[in-house]
Order: C-alpha cells, then sequence, then structure tokens
C-alpha cells in the first residue's frame, strides 16, 4: 500500500492539481490510517476543482473521517461554494437571453511559441431557438473542408441532463457547423453517442471570411434536440468548440464557454455550462427529481429531488414504489416526508427501503402537494437485482457444455458493461430487459435447444482475453438448420459501427442461399488498431464461427481499410480459409508492410493454394499492382475483379457477393 501512495506521488509530481488523483490519494491515506494527511489531501482535491459530492457522500473508503467534524467542515465548505457557482453560471430562460464574450479557454498550441486563434463568441436563445454566434481570428482557417475532414469549424454539443455534481453524460446532441468549398453546411454530427454525420439542409448558417477572419452563425430550432429541448422546467450543459485547420493531432482546439475552472482535456466535450430553463411564472413550486442509480442491487433506492418554493413553506412529499405498468404494489404503502423549504431552491436527498421486491422493472413516482390543493408528479424507473444475480448467472453459463456458451458469455459481458458504464445521468431503461433476455436464452441452452433464432439478424460475440470481448453481427438465412454443409462469409468491414447494416445488406444480397450465413465482426478497418492484432483477432473471429457453425468452407473478405485485416490474417492462417476477397477503393495499409520485399517474405513457404479476389471500384494505387505481381510471382491465384465506378455502394456489395466467384 505504501508503495501504491509513493506512485501516485510521483504521478502528481508531474500532473500536479489532478482533482481525481489527489482523491484517490486521501483514500489510500486512510488505509495507511493516516487521517490528518487524509484530510490535507482530500482538501486540495476540492481546491483543485473536484466535485463529485455525491461519491464523497457514498464513498465507504472515506468512513473512517464521517465523524470528524473537519471533514463534515471542509466538505459543506466546498459543496456550498459549488453549488453557489452553478446556480450562478446558470442561464435562465425568461423572455429571451443574450450573452456576450464568453470566454475562451484553449486547448494545448500546435507549434511551441506560436499564437493561436483568438475567438469571441456570443449565445442567445428563446423559446424557439437556440443561437451561437463566433467570431475567430485565424490565419491558418480554412473553409474549404468541413471541420471533421480537415477543415475549419464549430462543434456545438447540448448535453442533458447534468447535476451539481456530474460533468458527464452520453445523451448529448451534437451539431457541427462548416463549409465546403465555402459553400456553408450544417450536420447532425451525433446523438447520444451515435455517429450519425447527417446533413440539416434546412438550417443554413452563416460561414464568412474575411481576412483572418472567420465568422460562424447558426440558429438552431429547439426541435432539433428532441426530447431534450423546451418545454421548460429542465436543465441541459452546452459546450462550444472551434476547431482549426487540419488533423486530429495538429489542429487547434479552442473551447468557448463560460466554464473556466476545469483545464483542457483530451476530451474536452465532458465540460460544459449549465443551462436551466424555468418557467417565468415562479408563483407555484416547481419540482424536479432523479434516481441516483436505476440499477438497484442493495436493499435501498436513494434519489435527490429539487424543488423551487417561492414563498418557503412547508410541503407534504409522497413516495410511491409502482409496477413498472404503473399498477400499485399489493402491501406497499406511501412513504410521506415533510419537507420543510427555504425561498428559492431547495436541495433534497432520501433513501427508501426496497429490500422487500423481487427482481424486476419498476417505478417511482414521487408527488409533492400543493396548499391550494394541486400536486406535481415527478416519475423514475429502476430495475430491482439481487445481490448474487450477476455471479450466478455466470456460474450457470461457464458450467455448460455447449458451443453456443460463448455467445452467453458475450452478453454476459454486455450485461455487465453496461452496470459499470451506469451513471444517474445515462439512459437505463434497457438493461433489465437484457437481463431478461439473457436468462431466457441460457435457460433454452440448458435445456438442450439453440439460442440462435431460425432466420434473421442476430447479435453474438466470444472472448479475446478475459476482459476483451468481440462483437459478431451475423445474418442466419432461413433453412440454415436443414442444410449438411455450412458456408461462412465473414467480412471485415471497413469502419466500426456498421455491423449491423452490414450484415443486413449482404443477407439480403444472397437472398434465398439457404447454405451461407453471414459474420461481421467488430470493425477492425479504420480503427487504429495494429494490423497484427486485427488479424488475429480476425483468425480468432473465424475460428469461433468455424467451430459454432460446424463449418469448413470460409471466405474472408475485407472491405476498405478492413483489407489489411483480411490480407494479413490470411498470410497468416491459409488453412482457415477457402478464399480471401479484398474489395476496396485504395488500399489503407502500412506504409513499408506490403512493399514488394516485405510481401515477398511473408509469403515466401506458404501454401500458394488460397485463392485471393482483389476488387476495386477505383484505381487502387501502386499497392494493388504490387501485391498482385508480387503474389502471381510466387504463385498465388489472383483474380482481379474491377466494379464500374458507377455502382452505388448497395449494387457494389450485390456484385461482389453474387458473381458466383465466392
Amino acid at each position: 500500500m505504501t508503495e501504491a501512495r509513493e506512485t501516485l506521488v510521483e504521478y502528481l509530481e508531474d500532473h500536479p492539481g489532478e482533482g481525481t488523483m489527489l482523491y484517490n490519494l486521501a483514500c489510500l491515506d486512510l488505509l495507511l490510517n493516516d487521517h490528518d494527511r487524509a484530510l490535507a489531501d482530500l482538501e486540495s482535491a476540492l481546491a483543485s476543482g473536484y466535485t463529485n459530492f455525491r461519491l464523497i457522500d457514498n464513498d465507504r473508503s472515506l468512513n473512517p473521517l464521517r465523524d470528524d467534524p473537519r471533514f463534515q467542515d471542509l466538505v459543506s465548505r466546498h459543496e456550498a461554494v459549488f453549488r453557489d457557482m452553478y446556480f450562478l453560471r446558470a442561464l435562465t430562460l425568461e423572455d429571451g437571453y443574450s450573452v456576450e464574450d464568453v470566454p475562451l479557454h484553449a486547448g494545448p498550441e500546435p507549434t511551441p511559441g506560436v499564437v493561436g486563434p483568438r475567438a469571441d463568441l456570443t449565445l442567445s436563445f428563446d423559446r424557439e431557438a437556440f443561437t451561437i454566434a463566433a467570431t475567430v481570428v485565424d490565419p491558418g482557417g480554412l473553409l474549404d473542408e468541413l471541420p471533421w475532414d480537415g477543415g475549419s469549424g464549430l462543434l456545438i454539443n447540448l448535453v442533458r441532463p447534468i447535476s451539481p455534481d456530474d460533468y458527464e453524460s452520453q445523451r448529448y446532441h451534437s451539431v457541427g457547423i462548416g463549409a465546403v468549398d465555402e459553400d456553408p453546411r450544417t450536420y447532425l454530427v451525433g446523438h447520444d453517442g451515435e455517429v450519425l454525420m447527417r446533413r440539416l439542409p434546412e438550417i443554413t448558417p452563416v460561414v464568412e471570411r474575411n481576412g483572418d477572419m472567420l465568422r460562424f452563425k447558426v440558429a438552431l430550432p429547439w426541435d432539433l434536440f428532441h426530447p431534450y429541448g423546451p418545454p421548460l422546467d429542465q436543465e441541459m450543459g452546452l459546450n462550444v468548440f472551434y476547431l482549426g485547420a487540419g488533423g486530429s493531432a495538429d489542429r487547434s482546439i479552442l473551447s468557448l464557454m463560460p466554464e473556466g475552472r476545469l483545464s483542457y482535456e483530451q476530451e474536452p466535450w465532458r465540460r460544459f455550462v449549465p443551462i436551466s430553463f424555468w418557467t417565468s411564472d415562479r408563483t407555484r413550486p416547481v419540482m424536479k427529481g432523479r434516481l441516483y442509480d436505476r440499477m438497484i442491487e442493495g436493499e435501498t433506492v436513494d434519489l435527490e429531488y429539487v424543488l423551487w418554493s417561492e414563498d418557503g413553506a412547508t410541503r407534504t412529499c409522497r413516495f410511491e414504489v409502482l409496477n413498472n405498468d404503473g399498477s400499485p404494489i399489493e402491501g406497499a404503502g406511501d412513504v410521506v416526508r415533510e419537507l420543510v423549504c427555504e425561498e428559492g431552491l431547495n436541495f433534497f436527498d432520501d433513501s427508501l427501503d426496497v429490500s422487500d421486491l423481487p427482481t424486476g422493472k419498476y417505478r417511482l413516482r414521487a408527488s409533492l402537494e400543493d396548499e391550494d390543493g394541486g400536486a406535481m408528479t415527478v416519475e423514475e424507473s429502476f430495475s430491482r437485482f439481487e445481490d448474487d444475480w450477476l455471479e450466478s448467472l455466470n456460474v450457470r453459463i461457464y458450467d455448460m457444455e455447449n458451443p453456443e456458451s460463448e455467445i452467453l458469455r458475450y452478453r454476459l459481458f454486455v450485461l455487465a458493461r453496461e452496470l459499470d458504464r451506469r451513471h444517474p445521468q445515462d439512459p437505463t431503461a434497457h438493461v433489465h430487459d437484457i437481463y431478461d433476455d439473457l436468462v431466457g436464452m441460457i435457460e433454452t441452452c440448458e435445456a438442450g435447444g439453440s439460442c440462435l433464432p431460425d432466420a434473421g439478424l442476430f447479435t453474438g460475440g466470444f472472448s479475446v482475453d478475459t476482459m476483451t470481448q468481440r462483437l459478431c453481427m451475423m445474418h442466419l438465412p432461413s433453412g440454415y438448420r436443414e442444410q449438411e454443409q455450412l458456408r461462412l462469409l465473414v467480412v471485415v468491414p471497413a469502419s466500426p459501427g456498421v455491423e449491423e447494416q452490414t450484415a443486413a445488406d449482404l443477407g439480403a444480397a444472397l437472398g434465398a442461399d439457404a447454405g451461407t450465413i453471414v459474420l461481421v465482426p467488430q470493425s477492425h478497418g479504420n480503427t487504429g488498431l495494429a494490423v497484427d492484432k486485427a488479424s488475429r483477432q480476425t483468425e480468432m473471429a473465424v475460428s469461433w464461427a468455424r467451430n459454432l457453425f460446424h463449418s469448413d468452407d470460409v471466405t474472408l473478405v475485407g472491405l476498405g481499410a478492413g483489407a489489411d485485416a483480411a490480407l494479413a490474417a490470411g498470410l497468416q492462417r491459409p488453412e482457415l480459409f477457402r478464399r480471401i476477397v479484398l474489395c476496396v477503393d485504395h488500399l489503407f495499409l502500412e506504409d513499408d508492410r506490403f512493399s514488394a520485399d516485405h510481401l515477398r517474405a511473408a509469403l515466401t513457404g506458404r501454401s500458394t493454394d488460397l485463392p485471393y479476389t482483389l476488387v476495386t471500384r477505383l484505381i487502387a494505387g501502386d499497392r494493388l499492382a504490387t501485391i498482385e505481381s508480387t503474389m502471381r510471382e510466387l504463385g498465388y491465384r489472383i483474380d482481379v475483379v474491377t466494379v464500374p465506378e458507377g455502382m452505388g455502394d448497395g449494387e457494389w456489395i450485390a456484385a461482389l457477393v453474387g458473381d458466383g466467384s465466392n
């Protein structure tokens, strides 16, 4: 433990002021029974901007300090200052709001000693739209490409929800503003973590250049952010970034937001300023609430709620746990709380005993009674699990002698990952559905059945190692169970996030071919994964699929950047495949790996029985010719197919799998 503390101290010498690490240092101090040093390190963490007061309130590591008046005073002082700052920063929507000269926080300068771009930002919004206007002085600004393609532009993230002690959320809209050949464009870059890159032609931004000065302005209607935009009485977070021209490693990045306490980070979208939307009529109470955790494994459900009170009167709040469909639970009564309020905003923390609830999905309803007889209601859903439920499922799966148990392990890993990522801000409504689905699969396999469907898309997976699982999207044709010899078409896609669509497209192109199963492993293409590692994981996916479907007839297809992994896997394990198809616009291969000398050295002494098909829509450059000539020289069978340039992507895929050669 002492060595661990020394290591952390050394890290902090090189990274001073990192609040999270200082907090961890305080926890180590307590394990070493040094309360005074723990208090000092905790104070340093809070002074450095550490704001996770929820963790401080619930972290068992800090229990030795709970009764120490110094600890209580330290936390209460910093928490009060933080909450005051939080609400002072909040922007209130009454009849409209506008703020100019929003502070600028620059990222690392791309070149030491070179002054980066400067910018000013104006925010304004009303009940209809949210307007961003930025003026940037950037000699290197480029309006010929979109910001994610190397040009300059704005990235606007609107995040929902936030709280005084949380600075992360998976629920957000990301909107990009830029130009292509100085033609202004607006894109919905992403939604709730899903990358979309969808152009919004109905929203025309202002993107102008005047010498070194770039001007951006866009009005974003609240409808775009549904369901996270007004109606009112809710909270959001805002990020605005200017991205200078260039690649991700050398471009200038400016953070424009009224939030200067946190240092620039590698993932700057996690920093945002809160915006509170309240109704202009505050003559009645306004109440909002949320659960700390929507997956309950213990005996209590913890919650917090915020109450706006005009008069500071004592109010009655009733809590009721209901079935997921809203029906009452037999024998469960209301829990009544008398809330003594102050005028303005009030924070309350509470917990309810749910130890008698069996595993299932539930709903918590909070009703605030008004002195005039009215009531406001807030509802939150949550799932209740037994303490050992995850471990018990794990034991059942690992005791199973069934090749499909690997799929069940993958599903269990997905469920555990969702639990690890649980966060009060993240949507968790489907976690119990994942659990119910997994339990049904386990019961089917234990009874001697199959968890695979009779036909259609299915999400499976296999273990890379004890900590890594690899997704495999499958398209199973109708009647495949009756086939004596199944063929596997294993596709390595060009980029992440397209596995399901690729499997669906290829499955549709194959039509009535009941003997071919399409398998698309999680992308090893344009992901930054080294070719050697990607090829090994491709080999593992193929070996797993061969065992699962008892098939020795495998065609491996590498699309675009996925051709790297496909070619390398074919060279490493030729016995796994019947044919390798490299289908590319151009090969994203490492500079020297597939030069003639390196390729000849890799191929010499290997079996030349494995045929390769090189497919290209466009001229693939010298590398394609190098691969072809070198492999022909060594005796490999090479088919070169050129697909007409005018074909669309769907036709291209259909031509690839439907030409009879694979």
